[in-house]
């Protein structure tokens, strides 16, 4: 991964690197399966909760108390000695609420990464990594344009955006009302979720401005010229 110089976003340092790979606790929370404990602190969980994988008998009664989206990510593959979730994506308002995630492996000398989904968990759809290794550990700003860049599916490029485009194009949804509904979660770049946030906000008010959807934003760009045209409306008033 070469070094690149990202620009200055007020609120966001995509020069940064990862916190907490060297903190047991946070790796620890990193490969646990499951939406619903990926942001949960260890210490609030009850003991048979604070598993990587949680015992199918549990997960069973879960299903059945709570329904599909109980066991959210639970069905993510079991992670490889020394791997962590580098970043979590959640579909928030579907029944089973699907979960995907980029996963990191350090090596001797490359940390190697994957992309895996609980809805494909035979891998024939074709979803691929634009990034494959690096010698060093990705900046945030690196770590975006994976996300942005990488395919979901064959066809369907960006992991956050594919969803919502083919909400708007398939199902007529207004993109205002599809904030929210893809979750980002790091335990190492605490910042990509608000990043995500805003950019599925820029991404509506570009639309409202122009009519056109774009399926695969750089959301660099996008946040950026949103944040921009924000404060200039805040300096005008």
């Amino acid at each position: 991964m070469r070094k690149t110089t990202f620009p200055q976003i007020p609120g966001f340092d995509l020069n940064a690197g990862p916190i907490g790979l060297d903190d047991p606790k946070t790796v620890r929370a990193s490969r646990r399966r499951g939406s619903a404990r990926w942001s949960k602190d260890e210490d609030d969980l009850p003991e048979q909760l604070r598993d990587e994988t949680l015992d199918r008998d549990l997960l069973r009664t879960l299903g059945l108390m709570g329904g599909p989206r109980a066991r959210s990510g639970e069905d993510l593959p079991q992670l490889q000695p020394r791997a962590v979730q580098l970043v979590g994506f959640c579909a928030t308002r579907t029944v089973h609420g699907e979960c995907w995630e980029i996963v990191a492996r350090p090596g001797a000398q490359r940390i190697r990464y994957r992309f895996n989904d609980e809805g494909d968990p035979e891998r024939v759809c074709g979803g691929r990594l634009v990034q494959q290794s690096s010698r060093r550990w990705p900046s945030m700003g690196d770590l975006i344009g994976m996300i942005d860049s990488s395919e979901f599916a064959t066809g369907y490029t960006g992991l956050v955006f594919w969803c919502l485009a083919e909400e708007v194009s398939e199902r007529d949804a207004r993109p205002s009302d599809l904030i929210g509904a893809v979750s980002v979660h790091s335990q190492f770049y605490p910042q990509l979720s608000d990043w995500y946030d805003i950019a599925v906000r820029a991404w509506a008010a570009e639309f409202e401005q122009t009519g056109e959807i774009d399926s695969c934003p750089d959301t660099i760009s996008l946040v950026e010229s949103f944040l921009a045209s924000q404060r200039e409306t805040s300096d005008g008033r």
